[in-house]
């Protein structure tokens, strides 16, 4: 069976932009010592999805747009805040399963990952570095009727999920990493600290040691990541 490694990127510098900091190299490359060999990797187009998998030792073959442009999918998470559960990924599902702009960004990223891995053969691997919100609405969509309450909360820097593959997605363990304890890997917006509008962005995508997602980001003016919701606040995931 063919393998995919699905990884969030490494930690990002806490001043602005969307580059790994040296904490983040160090991370991602001590981790690659025991990753691979892949015969594909992919990133996000994002510059810290890319600067994780060099970082770790690895050549990026293909980048992916898959940052949601739909309204639709930050005004479902909003309402739904399903990062601040007792069982994020459970609730995450049943966000899934009401069929809206939720579930249909879930299940385009599970079909890209699947896009992937159809063409290669058994015992090869490969390799895509996100961000939080995409990879556990993806890996949800894979696994339906998994026992999501058992699956811990969003992913933090660097964790991630293996997933086996024959036709379709089979199985799946995470993988998951000691927690953040040093100052310089936590980034300067976290989920829980509002913006300078007094709101806190919805979803996706940074690191902290409480283990929950800050904002997913689309690339704005000026090279910077914005969040098109609340772009005077302009968290940076």
């Amino acid at each position: 069976m063919a393998t995919l490694e699905i990884r969030r990127h490494s930690l990002r510098k806490d001043t602005g932009g969307s580059q790994l900091s040296q904490a983040g190299v160090e991370l991602a490359r001590k981790l690659g010592d025991s990753m691979g060999p892949f015969a594909v990797v992919a990133t996000s187009v994002v510059p810290r999805a890319r600067e994780t998998a060099l970082a770790m030792g690895f050549a990026v073959d293909q980048e992916v747009v898959t940052l949601a442009s739909d309204a639709d999918i930050y005004a479902e998470s909003d309402a739904s805040q399903w990062w601040l559960a007792d069982h994020p990924f459970a609730a995450l599902a049943s966000l899934i399963n009401t069929g809206g702009a939720y579930y249909r960004y879930a299940h385009s990223l599970a079909a890209l990952w699947r896009d992937l891995l159809t063409p290669l053969p058994d015992q090869d691997a490969a390799l895509v570095v996100g961000h939080s919100g995409e990879l556990e609405a993806g890996l949800v969509a894979c696994f339906p009727d998994a026992d999501h309450a058992s699956w811990g909360g969003p992913f933090t820097p660097c964790e991630g999920a293996r997933l086996t593959f024959h036709n379709r997605f089979c199985e799946v363990d995470f993988l998951r990493l000691p927690p953040l304890t040093d100052d310089s890997c936590a980034t300067a917006y976290r989920m829980g600290e509002p913006s300078r509008s007094g709101r806190v962005c919805p979803v996706s995508c940074i690191g902290s040691r409480r283990r929950r997602p800050g904002a997913v980001s689309f690339r704005g003016s000026g090279g910077f990541l914005a969040c098109p919701l609340w772009p005077e606040a302009a968290p940076r995931s």
